[in-house]
């Protein structure tokens, strides 16, 4: 039995109206998303994240004609001048900028280092355990508030050890549900209707922290978390890229360097393929086959279960950003500072931990971003 004429004209002229209908909802969302985009940029991650600090509503305040910083812990940070009174150059990152130096004057560390060599001001606003969370929301208040000539941004290590530290993104980022999360998270309607729905501006907030008698038994970061982390950095210095632009500001971007030439900070091969193992070999071959030996500790370093410093390919990422991203100097910390003696790592003296620097790893740093600050505030391309 067949359908008469009307009915299935009905029918089709239901299906069309609901196609022509889908359509139209299609081209309303990307409408809005572009003109989100086009105002507010690309989508900054909303990612509830936890600080080792007390949450605070903003980073900066102005006080009079001083701006002050809300969120240092030990490393306090002064007071500055809202108006500069000549060229300034402000950097941003964690303890390996600011503060992870026994015993180190502020005027020793590397940001202070490079103002007196270049004759210019340079605000030190890293502090310990600050991550790129933390960089991308102080950024945005200085950038928009107080922009400086140049930004300088030195993080990457803080991220994956805060991850582990305050198991980040544990149950969050399990399988297809942190995939089908970072691809929501591409769209700015998205961030702006889940920051609405859940009444959350971006704060931090406190977490509890592994303490050092729990390093062995805890567990190491899955490869979720891995994957979730640096997405996150990825957005994040992505973002910050994006608001120098929109400012005029140019961003000097370093990666992260570490001591390789240090055991991990988890000897334990309880998981395997095991970090002590690689640099084990890599001790064993040093001598013979210098090349392989630089492998193997930077196998060690990614595998340590214990992340405190940045792996291998957070700082391809960085690399990756920086000769992607206009506006953007790459200064290559990890590949540039002073050798260790017949390997092509980073000098051990450089450092006194596996990722804070001695006061000649400040040195060296400072001699190292010289000539790409010095480029910027000409306005050099």
């Amino acid at each position: 039995m067949t359908e008469a004429g009307p009915t299935r004209g009905w029918r089709r002229s239901r299906r069309g109206k609901a196609a022509a209908a889908a359509l139209v909802t299609l081209a309303v969302y990307a409408a809005v998303e572009v003109g989100l985009r086009l105002f507010l940029g690309p989508p900054p991650p909303p990612v509830r994240v936890f600080s080792e600090h007390r949450p605070v509503e903003t980073y900066l305040v102005q006080v009079g004609d001083q701006v002050q910083a809300r969120y240092d812990g030990e490393a306090g940070i002064p007071d500055f001048d809202a108006t500069p009174r000549g060229r300034r150059v402000a950097v941003l990152g964690g303890s390996s900028a600011r503060g992870g130096t026994r015993g180190l004057a502020l005027d020793g560390e590397f940001p202070a280092l490079l103002g007196a060599a270049l004759g210019v001001e340079v605000l030190n606003l890293a502090n310990p355990s600050r991550d790129s969370h933390d960089v991308r929301r102080l950024a945005g208040e200085l950038l928009e508030s107080w922009p400086p000539d140049v930004l300088v941004v030195y993080t990457g290590h803080n991220d994956f050890s805060n991850t582990f530290f305050h198991e980040r993104y544990a149950g969050y980022a399990g399988g297809a549900r942190a995939w089908a999360t970072a691809l929501a998270e591409r769209s700015q309607i998205y961030v702006q209707l889940r920051r609405l729905r859940a009444g959350w501006t971006g704060k931090l907030g406190a977490a509890p922290r592994l303490g050092r008698s729990q390093l062995q038994v805890a567990a190491p970061l899955t490869g979720d978390q891995l994957w979730t982390t640096l997405r996150y950095l990825d957005a994040n210095l992505r973002r910050v890229a994006w608001l120098c632009r929109r400012q005029g500001v140019p961003l000097v971007l370093c990666t992260p360097a570490s001591r390789l030439v240090t055991q991990p900070v988890n000897p334990s091969c309880d998981v395997q393929p095991c970090a002590m193992e690689r640099f084990e070999g890599a001790l064993a071959v040093q001598d013979s086959d210098p090349a392989a030996a630089v492998r193997l500790l930077r196998e060690a370093r990614d595998l340590d279960t214990v992340p405190l410093r940045a792996p291998t390919f957070a700082t391809d990422l960085i690399r990756e950003i920086a000769r992607g991203e206009a506006g953007v100097t790459l200064v290559d910390a990890e590949a540039d500072l002073p050798r260790h003696p017949g390997l092509d790592v980073a000098g051990e003296h450089l450092f006194e931990d596996p990722v804070h620097f001695s006061a000649a790893g400040h040195r060296a740093m400072a001699e190292l971003l010289a000539p790409a600050v010095r480029s910027a505030l000409a306005g050099d391309p």
